[in-house]
């Protein structure tokens, strides 16, 4: 084995004659004893690989799987150890080379919701030799629907929805939920970054916001927005109205969209503030998170803004692919409307041919 120092990491390395560089690297870890320790569970698998054609049950592997090869956010480590128990409560005594794509699919079709947590075990178990291919990949299952399963609110409905905090709320606590609306609206932060969100982020000189982190149910802390990555974002003008309305603390680390006795708007806790207002509005299943929608609708079809800058505002990394594929399609009304501002509309002159490009009779 091989295990060495990789800036604040150990990398580990052992010995495997089935690669043409005779070498299998394993990982990276936070310690050197942690290191070893893998090092000596990787050339234990590979000589039971060799022995006995590789006898790694599924729940054996699953049961170190998160330990050998952890997520950087503990929220996606706690997310796929429950993913991954439904089907080692099943098809844990299976070796992890029997595990076919008919089993991978028939599983996929009945618990989709576990599909990622399982994908990516059987792709840690590919890398460390235990299987020679994942049966979770490329199984072709039928995708959403794209925009047409989204429900865009108008302008006018989100106006209602932000003034009916107001009716079924009062004091401070209103002033709180009519400004998570106006944010998730019109600014588009996904509903965890606003949980995390601290005045301190709230730059309402220059209109940005710093998106630094998001609150995690599953973990239960702050950590790293979606993708690791932190971003500045646009503060506008609708958004920026209803944080001014808010009562601001002394204190800028203090949350901005807090409960009553302080803590984040998530959860239970959600539930208690948000429920009443969408039963008020005459929507009682409707999610917080379709005002997401709305914003990337707002600013890609009314605003006309490019996909690329709407897709950096809402947090996306793929430059602007999702937003065209779900809302590239906007209402007739819309296009017409865009037309007629970019052409001048009905009264635009017409314009006569010259007397060179115009047609002589015979």
């Amino acid at each position: 084995m091989t295990v060495r120092r990789r800036g604040t990491r150990w990398a580990v390395e052992v010995y495997d004659p089935t690669k043409p560089s005779r070498k299998r690297y394993v990982g990276s870890y936070d310690t050197q004893h942690e290191a070893r320790g893998a090092a000596r569970l990787a050339e234990s698998e590979l000589a039971a690989r060799k022995g006995k054609g590789g006898d790694t049950t599924v729940a054996q592997f699953a049961a170190r799987w998160l330990d050998l090869h952890p997520r950087q956010k503990q929220s996606t480590n706690v997310g796929y150890a429950q993913q991954v128990r439904p089907f080692v409560d099943r098809h844990g005594t299976l070796r992890l080379r029997d595990v076919t794509v008919d089993v991978a699919l028939e599983w996929a079709l009945e618990r989709r919701w576990t599909l990622g947590g399982v994908r990516a075990m059987f792709s840690d178990a590919r890398r460390r030799g235990l299987v020679d291919t994942n049966p979770f990949t490329n199984l072709r299952l039928r995708g959403s629907r794209g925009r047409k399963d989204i429900h865009v609110l108008t302008r006018a409905e989100v106006d209602d929805l932000a003034a009916c905090a107001h009716e079924v709320w009062s004091g401070e606590v209103a002033h709180t939920l009519h400004g998570l609306v106006s944010m998730a609206a019109f600014v588009g932060m996904r509903p965890g970054e606003l949980y995390g969100l601290r005045w301190s982020d709230v730059d309402l000189r220059n209109d940005e916001i710093h998106v630094r982190r998001q609150y995690s149910k599953a973990s239960r802390t702050f950590e790293l927005p979606k993708n690791g990555k932190h971003r500045d974002i646009a503060l506008t003008g609708p958004a920026k109205a209803a944080l001014q309305e808010m009562p601001r603390p002394l204190d800028a680390d203090e949350l901005v969209f807090r409960a009553s006795r302080g803590g984040p708007i998530t959860g239970r806790v959600q539930h208690y503030y948000w429920h009443p207002i969408r039963c008020r509005f005459g929507k009682p299943s409707m999610d917080l998170y379709e005002l997401r929608h709305f914003c990337a609708s707002w600013l890609f079809n009314d605003l006309a803004l490019l996909a690329q800058d709407v897709a950096h505002q809402l947090g996306h990394t793929d430059g602007g692919a999702l937003v065209q594929r779900l809302y590239g399609h906007p209402s007739e009304r819309l296009a017409r409307d865009r037309i007629k501002r970019a052409t001048g509309g009905s009264l635009a002159p017409v314009t006569a041919l010259p007397e060179a490009g115009r047609r002589q009779d015979p």
